[in-house]
Order: C-alpha cells, then structure tokens, then sequence
C-alpha cells in the first residue's frame, strides 16, 4: 500500500503494483519493483558484496573526515555516497572475494588544498602527537580562522586511526592531538582537511615525521 501527502510538494512512499515509492534529497522517486532472482548469492555476487563491504567498512570508520572532503562534491546525494563512488573498486587490491583497502590508492576528496604547508609530526611526548605546519598567506583575511581537521593511521595496522575533526584554527600553526601512552609512535600516516570554501574539498599525505 502506498502512502500519499500531497504527491507534488509532499511525501509519497510505499508500494503500488509494480511501483515503489520513496524520497531522496526533497524528490519524490519512483522505481520498479526488482524482479526476484533464482540464484541471489552467485559467486559473482558474493565477491561483488565484499568488495563493497570492505570499502564501506573502511570508509565509515573514518566517516566525519570523508563527509567533509567529499561535501563539495555532493550534489542531490550524500558526501558518503560520492566517496563510495570514487573509491568501489578503485582503491581495492587482491583476488575476486578477498579483496582489501590499498590505502595509497583510497581518494580522499578529488578537490585542491588551501595554502597549508611543511607539515610536521612530533612524536617525543608520551601520549601525545604534535602536529605544525605553515600556515601561508591566506586569501582572505577571515581564511586564518579556516577550521583543520586531521586523521591519524598506522602503516602497521590498519584498525588504528584517530580523527581530530576542527582540531585548530589554520593560523595557529600548531596542535596537539593526545593519545594513549606509546601509540604516538605508531600513528606514522597523518593527513589534513581544511574547512574553507566547500568546493575545494580535498586531503594530502603528511610526509614529514620526526
């Protein structure tokens, strides 16, 4: 049975016949009921679900830093959905069912950086990571307080990552991100967001550690 408020302005959803209904970003759609299929786990089925568990896994645990690169590419669909496109298959490695995240390959927004340069990772305190960075010249004078996300990985194991979402202003040239005892020293891959105009999404690997 389906449901009807005002189908023009309102909300329609449900099933009729052969029709569903539903609403995706303020539009109302409508699409066929899919035809039942004799055999729903093929193999090649089966390999396609884990390659597209695999990238969402990975991209819902770092999800707050991807729906900010990717938010400048969101049009009539979530920032989410765009990194689930531009990731499913191209960031895959390995053989059909056991594919895995080649995270030198993983695109992490497509746009470009503002000026933010010669990133440093210190790692000399116990607990904590301190990260600096040139800030440049910004183009506009209300650009220094340009919010700089981070997320933190580990070469070595790949469950390890740390967000530090609007963790400091980009004229501040620093901050310090705390973690537990010893796992400064593991967190060795740190790339860097800044919030300023939505359309210059982007994110770049810090290569400097020390």
């Amino acid at each position: 049975m389906s449901i009807v408020q005002n189908p023009i302005t309102g909300r329609t959803y449900g099933k009729f016949g052969t029709a569903i209904f539903s609403k995706n970003f303020q539009k109302n759609v409508m699409r066929s009921k899919p035809i039942e299929v004799r055999d729903a786990k093929s193999e090649l089925q089966l390999n396609q679900r884990q390659a597209f568990t695999t990238v969402q896994e990975y991209l819902k645990a770092r999800l707050p830093f991807f729906r900010e690169t990717f938010l400048g590419q969101a049009v009539e669909r979530s920032a989410f959905s765009c990194a689930m496109s531009a990731n499913l298959p191209a960031c895959l490695t390995g053989t059909a069912g056991a594919k895995t995240v080649n995270r030198k390959n993983v695109e992490f927004g497509g746009g470009s950086l503002e000026d933010l340069g010669e990133i440093q990772v210190i790692t000399t305190t116990p607990g904590m990571i301190q990260i600096t960075w040139v800030a440049g010249s910004p183009v506009l004078p209300a650009m220094a307080t340009d919010k700089v996300s981070f997320i933190l990985e580990s070469t070595d194991d790949e469950t390890m990552v740390k967000l530090a979402m609007d963790a400091a202003q980009r004229s501040s040239g620093s901050c310090n991100i705390v973690v537990a005892d010893g796992e400064e020293l593991l967190y060795n891959i740190v790339r860097h967001h800044v919030h300023s105009l939505k359309y210059k999404a982007g994110s770049e690997l810090a290569s400097k550690v020390k």
